[in-house]
């Protein structure tokens, strides 16, 4: 009888070690990192048997980065010369020409395009102030281009020019 217990022992701890298996890694979820990369997670699979349970574990995760093209690199930068150079001819427009004129044109404009004109303005024609969303315009701007920068920020973006 002695013999008998140590071999439904063997039995039982054989039947448990083979109610739970592993399987794994997989690819468990992707998602952008916001910088042109992919955040991938992967896990490992469990399941047991006896509860009937799959769950994940030893989950890792990693970050590809993804670059373009240099002809994607190239046009890109090609688009960003004729943008810069848009912007400023667009700007130089807008300071000469009437207020209806400007509003016309302003209305005109793409969305991206509107995008770059305000960005400029915040990059160069004077000073952001983020938390509160104020814009302090330059000193060294004459009347009428600071009068234009009040008018414009105040109607076509969320700043307050001072």
């Amino acid at each position: 009888m002695s013999n008998k217990i140590p071999i439904f022992l063997l039995a039982t701890v054989a039947a448990l070690a083979s109610a739970c298996s592993t399987a794994g890694p997989f690819v468990s979820g992707l998602s952008s990192d916001g910088a042109n990369g992919l955040n991938i997670e992967k896990c490992y699979v469990h399941l047991n048997a006896f509860t009937g349970i799959i769950s994940n574990e030893n989950c890792t995760s990693s970050t590809i980065h993804v670059r373009g093209s240099s002809a994607n690199v190239a046009a890109d930068s090609k688009w960003e010369a004729v943008q810069s150079g848009f912007v400023k001819d667009q700007y130089a427009f807008l300071l000469k020409s009437e207020s209806s004129a400007a509003e016309a044109a302003i209305q005109s404009l793409t969305e991206r395009q509107a995008d770059a004109l305000t960005n400029y303005i915040l990059q160069e024609k004077g000073r952001v102030y983020e938390l509160s969303k104020n814009f302090k315009i330059s000193p060294e701007l004459d009347d009428n281009e600071r009068a234009f920068i009040r008018w414009y920020l105040s109607k076509y973006s969320g700043y307050t020019p001072k």
